[in-house]
């Protein structure tokens, strides 16, 4: 006796399994569920007007709010551990940070101090220049005061025929 398997029995084995699987986990939980809505709407109609809104709650409970609450409990979980996260970065990052505001604070008051120095000696090479300046000017030609001339507007004689 061989134990040969022959692949196209084989083959056609898993696509009887494949549908048969297809069956049941896809389509039988379709119309499963379509004909419960369908027997709940038919029991509601034959009910009446009165329990139509505890069915309709009911309804409204089990097939949008608690898929919704399970649907959204996985969101609420990532920003409860995102805001936990986010807590513990601050404190992680609170160091480095607190370093660099002590560099920017030196560096400012270096600059603050060179830039005292630079201005002390700018007053200074200017008060030694003033003098030398003085002494050179004195062969400069005497510049004369101009006043500038005063704005007056003309006398309109057509605006005063108006008045």
């Amino acid at each position: 006796m061989s134990t040969f398997i022959d692949p196209n029995v084989a083959v056609a084995q898993t696509a009887r399994e494949r549908r048969g699987m297809t069956r049941r986990e896809i389509w039988l939980p379709l119309f499963g569920g379509i004909g419960g809505l369908l027997a709940l709407t038919g029991l509601v109609a034959l009910m009446g007007g009165d329990r139509t809104g505890v069915v309709s709650n009911f309804l409204l409970t089990a097939f949008v709010l608690c898929p919704a609450a399970l649907c959204l409990f996985p969101l609420y979980i990532l920003m409860v551990v995102a805001a936990f996260g986010m807590g513990r970065a601050t404190q992680g990052v609170t160091k480095p940070l607190q370093s660099i505001e002590r560099m920017t604070v030196q560096m400012t008051q270096g600059a603050h101090r060179i830039s005292q120095v630079a201005s002390k000696h700018a007053i200074n090479a200017n008060v030694r220049f003033t003098q030398i300046e003085k002494r050179v000017n004195f062969f400069d030609h005497p510049r004369q005061k101009q006043l500038p001339k005063p704005i007056v507007e003309p006398k309109n004689p057509e605006m005063e025929k108006g008045e």
